[in-house]
């Protein structure tokens, strides 16, 4: 039996038993993980739905779509950004090189120019000249079911700097972590591959990379800013 990304089994979510085995642990770890992990990832960070094509039977495209994320989806990752953030932060307080993904704060006349624009479409917001993600959260909330709620927020991100790579933990703003890195998809990511290449030296006793050694990656995967920027359009 097989459970598909963003499926929610009702059998075990509803606490019932899990449906592979018959065991009430899962559902045990999920109650811990409501109340425990839930909390750390969604308290300030931006929660930003992504957007999916509505496709016919026929594989045509119809329209674009918010895409929800289901119980399961979540949960795996929330636990992804956790393992980013252990990891980033370890490498951070014992001052080994890496690899971080940084976002950095917006700009103030971007901001200045936002609430221009929120008012000229009288929807007036305060975000102030340095705005905590939680605030810009509210204004997305508060406009949501509002007709102007995809222009705004189009010009909301927009006003956000982009996430980039950097061989300094300088925190991620969209995420309201102090520290972030690219680890859990190696398959998919190279910068992951070099977080995993770095641990498995330290872990096995291998001496401190310098950053220096790095720094053409780093300009290879940020190629548009005059240090580091990004490639991807991701966390």
């Amino acid at each position: 039996m097989t459970v598909g990304a963003g499926e929610k089994p009702a059998e075990v979510y509803d606490g019932g038993p899990c449906p592979w085995c018959g065991c009430k642990e899962f559902t045990d770890e999920q109650q811990k993980y409501e109340q425990v992990i839930l909390p750390i990832t969604t308290a300030n960070g931006l929660q930003i739905p992504g957007a999916k094509p509505g496709l016919d039977a026929n594989g045509m495209p119809l329209d674009v779509r918010a895409r929800v994320r289901g119980e399961a989806e979540r949960l795996i990752e929330d636990f992804m950004l956790l393992a980013n953030e252990t990891i980033a932060g370890m490498t951070r307080t014992r001052r080994l090189p890496s690899l971080y993904r940084i976002h950095e704060s917006p700009d103030a006349d971007r901001l200045h120019s936002l609430e221009l624009f929120l008012n000229n479409m009288n929807r007036p917001f305060r975000l102030g000249l340095d705005p905590q993600p939680i605030m810009v959260q509210r204004l997305l909330e508060e406009t949501s079911d509002t007709p102007e709620a995809d222009i705004i927020k189009h010009m909301t991100l927009r006003a956000l700097k982009r996430a980039c790579y950097s061989e300094s933990p300088e925190g991620h703003y969209g995420l309201a972590a102090k520290d972030y890195c690219h680890f859990t998809s190696p398959i998919r990511r190279y910068p992951d591959m070099m977080v995993h290449r770095l641990l498995f030296s330290y872990l096995g006793g291998g001496k401190s990379e310098k950053a220096d050694k790095y720094e053409e990656m780093y300009y290879f995967y940020n190629p548009n800013r005059t240090s580091m920027v990004q490639t991807e359009e991701e966390n």
